[in-house]
């Protein structure tokens, strides 16, 4: 080959940079076609978002994610051929390690009786009403008494006399686009009004000792002690999981787990008990009242 031949063949420097910029494509789709399918086999928690008017992949990718570009991986996970177009309401699955993430507040809103926060010691500290919290805190009431606890979604969870929970989660998603929350409780019993506005993507998990209650929007009671669990649900559905199976409890049924064995089928809660008896006024505190026996009831 003569010198002028070679000359001939060598690639210009633009060539080179298309090819440069073919290759580094190339290593881009790969590279998040691996994290799509990594995040997809450790079955990671997400959040399922409604698609919206106006959205594609790669606004959604600005708005939400701490990484914009990983909007490709999000194109893999859900199989988009076209990222500037997605069906309306299509659910979108996000992997929440890739959204934005703030702290929730949390806020005491009304203490009755002994209440407050259990330190390392063992002792707690006193709590008030308008007092902040934040996740890792541990709560407790004594005798008689009962805390109130709203979270950013405007859920209120009403710990019962004697129990102890600790706020696990407190996590907002991508300034308020899912609210987070995973409280444990240690013992006893909390009422719970989750996500009152019905917001489609929020989601309350209540973890005891031997099993978990997760809802989205709903009433319900859970108690609980090392060894076993009993939910009640008052309005909406509650998914009940216990050693690896899970039943769904609607509004006026309850279910029980004991020593970590699955739940039981669901069962219709006796009815509210009749009040019309009681004393319209009262002239002294502590009240004890004497209630009816109920047909069905067992203590």
């Amino acid at each position: 080959m003569n010198k002028s031949s070679f000359y001939m063949i060598k690639p210009s420097f633009k060539t080179v940079k298309i090819l440069l910029f073919f290759a580094f494509s190339v290593w881009q789709i790969n590279r998040h076609t691996f994290a799509a399918e990594a995040l997809f086999k450790e079955n990671a928690p997400e959040w399922r978002y409604s698609v919206r008017p106006g959205d594609n992949l790669i606004r959604f990718g600005k708005q939400h994610l701490i990484n914009p570009d990983n909007w490709l991986v999000l194109q893999k996970l859900n199989k988009i051929n076209n990222p500037r177009h997605m069906q309306l309401g299509k659910i979108l699955r996000v992997p929440l390690s890739l959204v934005k993430q703030l702290p929730a507040p949390a806020e005491i809103v009304m203490v009755s009786g002994q209440a407050g926060i259990l330190k390392a010691d063992k002792s707690a500290q006193p709590v008030a009403a308008g007092q902040q919290l934040r996740a890792g805190t541990e709560l407790i009431t004594g005798e008689n008494s009962k805390l109130n606890i709203k979270f950013a979604d405007g859920s209120i969870v009403s710990m019962q006399p004697k129990s102890t929970m600790k706020l696990d989660t407190l996590s907002m998603y991508s300034g308020g686009g899912m609210v987070d929350t995973k409280l444990r409780l240690q013992q006893s019993k909390v009422e719970t009004e989750a996500n009152p506005a019905r917001l489609q993507d929020n989601q309350m998990q209540i973890i005891t000792p031997t099993a978990v209650a997760a809802v989205r929007g709903t009433k319900f009671r859970i108690s609980a002690d090392v060894v076993s669990i009993k939910q009640e649900t008052l309005e909406g559905k509650v998914a009940l999981m216990a050693a690896g199976q899970e039943v769904a409890v609607d509004k006026g049924f309850g279910s029980l787990s004991e020593g970590g064995n699955a739940p039981l089928p669901p069962v219709l809660l006796l009815p509210a008990p009749a009040t019309g008896n009681l004393p319209i006024k009262l002239e002294a505190v502590p009240v004890v009242f004497n209630m009816s026996a109920q047909d069905g009831a067992v203590a």
